[in-house]
């Protein structure tokens, strides 16, 4: 090593080999499991990128051949990190599996731009590249033709200016991902009665904190470029980073496509949820005797067979107990019963959760597994909307009478 080894850049050291090491761990697995969900290549790119931006302390102490290239290539892998997690949330959330499309390739004009900079940077002499990316100074340009000079001084000008702007790039790439994250959630609640393994709330808690440090890092950026040196300890954006991909490592390989329950099955999903949001039934058919007829079926599975109890329980299993279409079921719960799917049977839940309040000494959060909920916080939810009480109020209410 030829650097010397103090105790902050042996803590970035240490913080940047061990994003590298779970990020070629997690990688590994997410390629594996990419054969079956193609979702998870949008992830692998992502977690690479991170890998790419991370790595830089340890080529840097342990591989100074590779210090340069890295450093070249970090400019688009800051690009391609918000599209490649954006594509990611796009196919977790789509009712069909995710795959590449050509209008998606728009997102790579940014990165695209990086990676000549980067491949630019290469081709000059070494002594420059060491001057510009190790040293920080720009004397040894003076070596270079008037012409190559004009031109790598237009280079750092825009890099300076790409590295400035991605926080609002980024920043509007995690607005797009909290809307489109905002739309699957209502989507979900078309043909699911539980919703919580589905939601991928993480990747909003997982936003949310990464962008409150990756803005307080751009404006001590920011300050330092124009004001003057302030002290940033080079270790906090490697821990920030090592905080992501261990998010990312978590939560991603528990997270599945949020729809994939009906990739297999014949239905058309896009279409059943598109049709259920803009409500169009005017063309299906459905006369009021036959949505009549349908709303007394589910009215008696419902009753006879308790199918609310079923925490997996969907608006095509509701559809195939009451032998008709899922379209018609949905429709009928709108029009007839003036309501949605997932409100009826999470009505259905919170009447029986009522009773077992009231009959049995069973703790909140049993009752809330025993009539379908997955998680406590869902069933406060529902039963405060429904009763405007939580159920400890409402039990302690009925033990008073």
């Amino acid at each position: 090593m030829n650097v010397e080894l103090s105790q902050e850049n042996a803590l970035s050291l240490v913080l940047s080999c061990s994003s590298v090491a779970i990020a070629l761990f997690i990688g590994h697995l997410f390629f594996l499991r990419a054969v079956k969900y193609p979702v998870y290549v949008p992830l692998i790119a992502c977690v690479l990128s991170c890998a790419i931006l991370l790595s830089q302390p340890l080529w840097q102490f342990v591989a100074p051949i590779f210090q340069i290239p890295m450093l070249s290539f970090s400019l688009p892998a800051l690009y391609s990190l918000p599209v490649f997690f954006w594509l990611y949330v796009k196919g977790l959330t789509q009712t069909t599996p995710w795959s590449f499309t050509c209008a998606e390739a728009k997102h790579f004009v940014l990165p695209s731009l990086g990676v000549i900079i980067a491949i630019t940077a290469l081709l000059l002499p070494k002594d420059v590249q060491r001057s510009l990316f190790v040293h920080g100074r720009d004397e040894a340009l003076s070596l270079l033709p008037a012409w190559l000079q004009v031109f790598t001084y237009g280079m750092l000008i825009i890099t300076f200016v790409m590295v400035l702007a991605w926080i609002v790039y980024a920043c509007t790439y995690g607005f797009w991902i909290w809307r489109r994250l905002a739309k699957y959630k209502a989507q979900l609640k078309t043909v699911f009665s539980s919703t919580e393994t589905q939601e991928a709330r993480w990747i909003t808690w997982l936003l949310t904190l990464i962008g409150v440090s990756v803005l307080c890092a751009g404006g001590v950026l920011f300050l330092d470029n124009l004001a003057g040196p302030i002290a940033l300890p080079s270790y906090y954006l490697h821990g920030m980073g090592l905080w992501f991909i261990w998010g990312l490592s978590v939560w991603g390989l528990r997270q599945k496509p949020g729809f994939s329950t009906f990739y297999a099955s014949d239905l058309d999903t896009q279409a059943l949820v598109s049709s259920i949001e803009q409500k169009k039934y005017q063309n299906s058919g459905l006369q009021d005797a036959q949505a009549q007829n349908i709303a007394q079926k589910i009215h008696r599975v419902m009753n006879n067979e308790q199918l609310f109890l079923d925490s997996t329980l969907s608006l095509p299993k509701l559809a195939k107990h009451v032998s008709c279409a899922p379209n018609y079921v949905s429709q009928t719960l709108n029009d007839v019963m003036k309501t949605t799917f997932f409100d009826y049977v999470n009505e259905w839940r919170i009447e029986r959760a009522k009773q077992l309040l009231i009959e049995s000494n069973d703790t909140v959060l049993n009752i809330a597994f025993a009539v379908g909920f997955n998680a406590k916080s869902s069933f406060y939810t529902a039963f405060k909307k429904c009763t405007a009480m939580t159920p400890t109020q409402f039990r302690k209410m009925r033990q008073h009478k």
